[in-house]
């Protein structure tokens, strides 16, 4: 991942909120059921009015957002920390990506039947802490390891607790507020907010990259843990 495709990826995210925020709501002369593309925009616009008037939503909004930033590092370092130990080949990458891709998604689902259920059922406001204190943990962790499978571990660490214990325990919390903003708080929650914390993501690395070149191998974790 070089820093045009983050700065190109934190471009387009912010491009097509700032195009969704300002498409009219009708075109002149119009009757008749609204257009989908009207209609997302309507729906976005009053999940933000929920926000704005539910602290609760709005704190959870931030929250999506921030974590998705760290997420954003952490699969960067990742990156980095495989390219690094396959020595630069394109063929070793690939097998070692394709095992990441395959050890994650096998411990999330194995971490999300031993967890979501109970987890679930005792969600409290707290519970969301879990996923952003586990990537600051897993960072200060990775940094006195100093090794390219410390980036994996952390990796791995966090899809686990996003997966068993943030995932289940907002929804839980998100349940729990009025029906009628339920569901376009739901819509904010994931596909905004997270697409806005990973541009941000994307942007601040983009901008770390430029200003203060880091190794991210060597330097990635301790990063990490300031942002955190």
């Amino acid at each position: 991942v070089d820093i045009g495709t983050l700065a190109a990826a934190a471009a387009l995210c912010a491009l097509v909120v700032a195009l969704v925020h300002a498409l009219p709501l009708a075109n002149a002369g119009e009757s008749g059921p609204p257009s989908a593309a009207v209609a997302t925009v309507v729906s976005f616009r009053q999940g933000l009015q929920d926000l704005r008037e539910n602290p609760v939503l709005r704190r959870m909004a931030w929250l999506v957002a921030f974590n998705w930033m760290a997420i954003t590092a952490v699969v960067y370092w990742v990156m980095a920390a495989l390219d690094a130990a396959s020595g630069g080949d394109a063929a070793r990458f690939r097998v070692a990506y394709g095992a990441y891709n395959i050890g994650s998604t096998a411990l999330m689902l194995a971490a999300q039947l031993a967890f979501a259920r109970r987890v679930a059922e005792r969600a409290r406001g707290r519970s969301l802490l879990v996923l952003p204190l586990s990537i600051l943990a897993g960072t200060l962790a990775a940094w006195l390891a100093r090794s390219p499978l410390a980036a994996v571990a952390v990796a791995l660490a966090m899809y686990m607790a996003q997966a068993a214990w943030d995932t289940p325990a907002r929804m839980t919390l998100l349940a729990r507020e009025p029906p009628h903003s339920r569901g376009r708080a739901l819509a904010l929650l994931d596909s905004y907010a997270y697409a806005a914390g990973t541009a941000a993501g994307a942007a601040a690395l983009a901008g770390l990259n430029l200003l203060l070149p880091i190794n991210w191998l060597a330097h990635g974790p301790a990063a990490l843990a300031v942002a955190a």
